[in-house]
């Protein structure tokens, strides 16, 4: 496969792949009660139990081993890791799980990196216990300090990554290609990742990470598809029912949930794509998402950085997505900027479940009349191009973006000129509101381009096509 086309972003409007609401019917919570006395129980139990044990097996195989996993283990302790692959099968087995497996899983030689998508829930650590030997995983490292589980996560020679650390991102990329070079000579096992970089909906396929693409090496697609028999107790995100429900739901059911767990052909890299990461980051993405039968997205971890962020300030989170990987292509807008937009956009909101403003209240953040026609141009050209008469944040941010793209030298020098003639022209009443309102923000009325106009101009770019807008009126 060495396709060598990349989808062109945009920003749409796609569902946000961070939201999962369960719904049950009365008879689904029937059943949950009359197994969480019966059956569930006796899962749960057995379930721990072996857990418990696999975390006391795994802290004495783990004694002794590179505590930064910079070093590979011997074969002998890679045979005992193996061990808890089988351990950690019956446990899935004990939780009341099936697996099926199709395809052939890649030698480490043919491909050192194992791909899982979608990434849906916590419950897709079980690619590590179908088939061979025990992989490596690549994880944040606040995984590591989880009770039990951060044992368990050191059997698995795993790469850290602090996703908000950039050192930490570089570095950790600097393993992961030391590790997929030397793959091929049995000294690290395999790696499983998961592109994505975060648990979704599975309603698209976000934006992969470059990360596993960078040491420019052939990938294993693998095809994680979760089979619910009454209702989804597995998809864990954002924003959705607490992982400890979901697991209690889950070990109820009747008939057991499924997993099929297919391996896909190799993904050979042309010379295109391994020269860049991005592009062979999108075509190995089309290929799943086309295998899949769901269409892919421009969403990324940091849109679930935003709807934290929206919480935190009280924004209806599910509403704070924007397709930041689009945004930030075609504007160039950083996280920290949009989550300054958040904020403004979030101080117009009129009642604590509202998540979209009309010209009005933009005309009360610009502190200028509603009725000024310059105004209602600018809001249905390049706000509201859906026509709903109101915007949500994704437009505000599209919007925000475009108009900043107009300020430069040539359009401020125009607007000092304007604004140096407003006084010699007969009807510039729309001039003049929006003049007063920039001598009041700057304190004075602007007759040069200055530091303070700049930044008032930065801020509010919309005032750059207002005084355009007038001024081809006059």
């Amino acid at each position: 496969m060495t396709t060598t086309t990349m989808t062109t972003a945009t920003m749409t409007t796609a569902q946000n792949p961070f939201v999962n609401r369960m719904k049950m019917s009365s008879l689904q919570w029937a059943q949950v009660a009359l197994m969480s006395v019966t059956i569930a129980p006796v899962r749960f139990i057995l379930a721990f139990g072996l857990l418990i044990i696999t975390w006391v097996i795994a802290s004495i195989f783990t004694i002794g081993a590179s505590s930064d996993f910079t070093v590979p283990v011997s074969k002998f302790r890679q045979s005992l890791y193996n061990l808890l692959r089988k351990m950690g099968r019956v446990i899935i087995f004990f939780l009341g799980i099936s697996i099926e497996v199709r395809g052939r899983r890649a030698s480490s030689r043919e491909a050192p990196i194992l791909l899982g998508c979608p990434h849906s829930s916590y419950m897709d650590i079980i690619v590590w216990f179908v088939t061979g030997g025990l992989p490596a995983a690549m994880t944040k490292e606040e995984n590591l300090r989880l009770p039990i589980f951060g044992t368990l996560f050191k059997a698995v020679q795993p790469v850290c990554v602090n996703r908000t650390d950039v050192k930490s991102r570089a570095i950790a990329l600097n393993r992961l290609k030391a590790r997929v070079c030397g793959s091929g000579s049995g000294e690290w096992p395999q790696i499983v990742i998961f592109p994505e970089g975060t648990c979704t909906n599975k309603t698209s396929l976000i934006t992969f990470n470059r990360g596993a693409f960078v040491a420019g090496v052939p990938v294993q697609p693998l095809a994680v598809r979760w089979q619910c028999p009454h209702v989804d107790c597995i998809t864990w995100t954002e924003v959705s029912e607490p992982s400890w429900k979901l697991i209690w739901i889950m070990i109820c059911q009747l008939p057991s949930t499924r997993v099929i767990i297919e391996y896909l052909p190799v993904y050979h890299p042309n010379t295109e794509e391994v020269a860049e990461p991005n592009l062979y980051a999108a075509n190995v993405r089309n290929v799943l998402a086309e295998h899949l039968r769901v269409p892919c997205s421009q969403f990324t971890y940091e849109d679930r950085s935003l709807m934290r962020h929206a919480r935190r300030i009280g924004f209806p989170e599910e509403h704070a997505v924007v397709e930041f990987h689009s945004a930030h292509k075609h504007f160039g807008v950083s996280l920290p900027r949009i989550k300054s937009h958040l904020d403004t956009f979030s101080a117009m909101m009129t009642s604590p479940l509202q998540h979209d403003v009309s010209v009005q209240q933009l005309a009360q953040l610009l502190q200028l009349p509603a009725d000024l026609a310059s105004l209602r141009e600018l809001f249905s050209t390049h706000y509201d191009v859906s026509n709903r008469g109101r915007i949500d944040f994704r437009e505000y941010v599209r919007g925000f973006s475009s108009l900043a793209t107009l300020v430069d030298d040539i359009a401020c020098e125009r607007i000092i000129r304007a604004i140096s003639d407003s006084g010699s022209r007969e009807d510039h009443r729309e001039m003049d509101v929006i003049l007063n309102r920039v001598e009041e923000n700057l304190g004075f009325r602007p007759d040069q381009i200055d530091s303070n106009f700049l930044e008032f101009i930065q801020n509010r770019p919309e005032f750059v096509k207002l005084f355009q807008l007038c001024m081809e009126e006059q």
